[in-house]
C-alpha cells in the first residue's frame, strides 16, 4: 500500500497579511421599563490597524436598539437591531462606506441553581 501523501499547510508567512488590531470602544446603556423588559442601545467604534502597510486601516461603526424580554424564570429573549458602517483608508480602489443592517436574536437560557 502506498503512503498517503502529505497535504501542505499553510504557513504563518502565508497568512501574515491579515495579521491586524482591532480595538473597540463599546457602549450598552439599557433601562429596565418593568421587571420582565429592558430596551436599550448598543453602540461600538473600533479601530482596524493592519500591520503590513499594503493594507488599508480603517474604521467601524455598529450602532442600534435592543430589547430583552424575560420569558420565564430560567428564559430570556434578546432581539437587537441595527446599522454597521466599515470605512478602509488608502485602498487601492474606491471603496465607499459599507453599510449594513442587522436584526438578529437568541434565546438565554439561565440556570437553575441546584439545591
Amino acid at each position: 500500500m502506498a503512503p498517503m501523501p502529505m497535504r501542505a499547510t499553510p504557513s504563518d508567512a502565508q497568512f501574515q497579511l491579515q495579521d491586524r488590531a482591532i480595538d473597540t470602544i463599546f457602549l450598552k446603556p439599557s433601562w429596565q421599563l418593568n421587571p420582565a423588559i429592558k430596551v436599550g442601545v448598543n453602540g461600538s467604534y473600533s479601530f482596524i490597524d493592519f500591520k503590513d502597510s499594503d493594507r488599508s486601516d480603517g474604521q467601524g461603526l455598529m450602532v442600534g436598539p435592543f430589547i430583552e424580554w424575560q420569558i420565564s424564570e430560567y428564559t430570556n429573549l434578546y432581539l437587537e437591531g441595527g446599522y454597521q458602517s466599515l470605512t478602509f483608508d488608502h485602498a487601492a480602489i474606491s471603496i465607499t462606506p459599507i453599510s449594513t443592517s442587522w436584526v438578529s436574536a437568541r434565546p438565554t437560557p439561565r440556570r437553575c441553581a441546584v439545591p
